[in-house]
């Protein structure tokens, strides 16, 4: 594991980190239970990059979809080159939360 990404590891959300080419580098344990990849699985799936923020994904887990939305920041490496942090939500988990908010009355917008 790439040390500066230690920190990355522990955060309970979903991340994929790019480099400047946008290809991954790096993705946490949130990252593999959510898709079911791992970075060899991620980097031959999107050798070219992955450019999804604010959109829906699909990833295939044990043969059924998860959909999740992404977003994206931009951030610097120790040596000065730039790279994207990528974070998932689960929607299905974020459905099931609004349900349960919902069965507290609640409104939920």
């Amino acid at each position: 594991m790439i040390p500066e990404f230690t920190f990355f590891d522990n955060y309970s959300g979903a991340l994929l980190i790019t480099n400047e080419e946008d290809s991954p580098v790096f993705v946490n344990s949130a990252f593999i239970r959510l898709t079911g990849m791992d970075l060899h699985e991620v980097l031959a799936a999107f050798p070219k990059g992955f450019s999804n923020s604010g959109k829906e994904v699909i990833f295939q887990k044990n043969g059924e979809n998860v959909i999740a939305t992404s977003t994206v920041s931009e951030m610097s490496f120790s040596d000065k080159s730039k790279g994207k942090v990528y974070t998932f939500t689960d929607m299905s988990e974020l459905d099931e939360l609004k349900n349960r908010v919902k069965e507290t009355g609640l409104i939920v917008v």
